[in-house]
């Protein structure tokens, strides 16, 4: 098991790029109030909104928002997944760009993130993440895994790993990974080869 620690902290001017691609899901989306943990359908999180959350993202990247979408992500699909694959090639072709991160639901985000590593060529790091409590849950998972997610594609180990997904401090293959439990946070699991890695 392979530990990915951050990258260290640098001048604003020799910060990395990572690209934020968006999806929608758990991650942005709101409840009526804060104990509303389940059949939250009460607004979204726009990227920008989930990004300046967590602030302490700006002392690691220069992040570069692309949305793809904002929905739950059973509606994710081929144009979805197509259009994902594509523009990821593309900027993470870019020499600028150390990798780059996925915000999903996690109803099928072991779907989408198989896909990825089947079509995306490159081998910068691509970490899907998502949150298993909405934005405006009590105890939101998050921005710690948004926070995690770009640490790892920060991370030289993370380079030539294949699509990852990420939450609750653990990163998976997207090989192997598989949605264990529909509100468990510690829901994803590898049932044949454990985790790749956790984010410290």
């Amino acid at each position: 098991v392979t530990t990915l620690l951050s990258a260290p902290l640098l001048p604003a001017q020799a910060l990395p790029t990572v690209k934020l691609f968006t999806t929608g899901g758990t991650i942005q989306s709101k409840g009526a109030h804060r104990l509303k943990l389940s059949n939250y359908s009460d607004g979204k999180v726009q990227p920008a909104e989930l990004l300046a959350d967590v602030p302490e993202i700006a002392k690691l990247a220069t992040m570069e928002i692309v949305e793809i979408s904002n929905k739950g992500s059973p509606s994710i699909g081929a144009p979805e997944h197509l259009a994902l694959a594509k523009q990821l090639t593309a900027e993470l072709a870019r020499p600028d760009v150390a990798g780059a991160v996925v915000t999903h639901g996690t109803s099928n985000l072991e779907e989408t993130a198989y896909f990825l590593q089947l079509t995306v060529k490159s081998d910068k790091p691509v970490i899907v993440v998502g949150a298993m409590r909405p934005y405006t849950a009590i105890s939101r998972d998050g921005p710690l895994n948004l926070y995690n997610a770009v640490r790892t594609a920060l991370a030289p180990e993370a380079r030539g790993k294949g699509v990852m997904v990420l939450l609750n401090d653990t990163i998976h293959s997207a090989r192997f990974v598989t949605k264990n439990h529909t509100y468990h946070v510690e829901t994803f699991v590898d049932r044949e080869l454990g985790p790749i890695g956790y984010a410290d």
